[in-house]
């Protein structure tokens, strides 16, 4: 029953967002093509021209240039690399875009971009009042999988799920897929991943290492896909065959800066929309890394591709109950307030938050945070807060959402 309601309520969702009927539509060629009807078009367009380059906070102090109220239709929600949160306007083409960014991975994985069903961890935690790790969404043809639940005492919970609905494609965030093998591997058996008939995995969000990727591949016995974006929607890259990521150039201009921060040479992504009239993000840095930059990949695909994405990599929050809980970026989505935020775990069960944010908001943003944590943790999670300057980075300069000291 809770199943179908959840059907229901996605299907009015996309009639509200998509309409019945789609009109023909036509991409933009270029940045001055997407903004002809933008109130501050020669503004970005200068922006644009004379590389001046947007960090997430530049984006807030500057959002009123950049938004087009009479494009939007409605908003997305991101915390990202930082942990600081930004509301995005979107148009529905712009949305419906970014869907079709995805097919293009589809059909390196399957062959097509046909819907097809998938197990998806949901960054939102499912009702515990179901008694389920698990929800089955009918129109979406996905079965949501709850990364908040993941531990030895629910894990044959997860394996039963994957026994009953017999989907063969596992898609979500690497940390949350490591734990579900590891915890697999441990009640069970080494090979107990090669019975659950997953034959794709997808990953998106975060850093996976090579290491990791082989250690699912050897696990489940199947080939694992990395692609990456971000709500932002400035840049897209998709893997390949040989799995090297391309850049989707029918998405956005992305290009690469080296960067000045870090001791290795490495180079940081920056892209510029070409799909979202009502927030056209022009030269936006991402925060995300790649060691080096290849062209003309050998699956045939030219241009420039790179084999992985250093950011996002995140360690896991450990709850009392010993449940592991990767990527907590739900947790300040929309906290247009916050600038970084990062959570520093010594206790399982407990963690301390560090805030950077305006002393006048600070004890307003505690208090949603502590709400979005008990919701999302539980109440006998303890957090204290702390508000601090500049962030915590590791040996390498880079910044880490979560970190543990277990």
């Amino acid at each position: 029953m809770f199943d179908l309601l959840v059907s229901i309520l996605s299907y009015i969702r996309h009639i509200q967002r998509n309409g019945l009927a789609r009109k023909k539509e036509i991409p933009f060629k270029s940045l001055k093509d997407l903004l002809h009807k933008h109130p501050n078009k020669e503004i970005l367009l200068s922006y644009y021209r004379n590389n001046k380059y947007f960090t997430k906070s530049d984006v807030i102090k500057s959002a009123i240039d950049i938004i087009d109220e009479k494009a939007t239709q409605y908003q997305l929600s991101t915390s990202g690399t930082t942990g600081a949160g930004l509301i995005v306007p979107f148009t529905r083409y712009a949305k419906r875009q970014m869907e079709t960014a995805f097919h293009k991975q589809m059909v390196i994985m399957f062959g097509s971009a046909d819907k097809r069903w998938r197990y998806q961890f949901s960054g939102q935690k499912i009702p515990s009042i179901t008694g389920s790790v698990s929800v089955k969404c009918n129109f979406q043809k996905k079965i949501l999988l709850d990364q908040y639940s993941l531990s030895e005492k629910n894990i044959e919970k997860y394996y039963h799920n994957f026994k009953k609905y017999k989907v063969d494609w596992l898609h979500g965030y690497p940390s949350s897929i490591l734990i579900l093998k590891r915890l697999l591997e441990a009640k069970y058996h080494k090979d107990v991943g090669k019975e659950l008939g997953i034959k794709v995995i997808s990953v998106s969000s975060e850093k996976i290492t090579s290491d990791e990727t082989l250690e699912l591949t050897k696990f489940f016995g199947c080939k694992v896909y990395n692609y990456y974006c971000q709500t932002e929607a400035v840049a897209s890259l998709f893997s390949c065959r040989l799995g090297n990521l391309h850049i989707d150039t029918d998405f956005s201009e992305v290009k690469f800066i080296k960067s000045i921060s870090e001791k290795n040479t490495c180079f940081e992504i920056v892209g510029t929309s070409l799909i979202n009239e009502a927030f056209p993000l022009v030269n936006y840095r991402t925060g995300d890394y790649v060691d080096k930059i290849y062209h003309d990949c050998a699956c045939g695909i030219k241009g420039e591709y790179v084999h992985q994405i250093d950011g996002r990599k995140e360690d896991a929050l450990r709850l009392s109950n010993g449940t592991l809980v990767g990527r907590l970026d739900h947790i300040t989505k929309g906290l247009e307030e916050v600038s970084f935020s990062q959570f520093v775990q010594k206790v399982p069960g407990s963690a301390t938050v560090f805030i950077h944010c305006d002393d006048r908001e600070y004890p307003k943003v505690c208090k949603k945070i502590k709400l979005r944590v008990e919701r999302l943790l539980g109440h006998n999670f303890l957090i204290q807060f702390v508000r601090y300057d500049r962030p915590i980075l590791t040996a390498s300069g880079k910044f880490k959402n979560v970190i543990s000291n277990l």
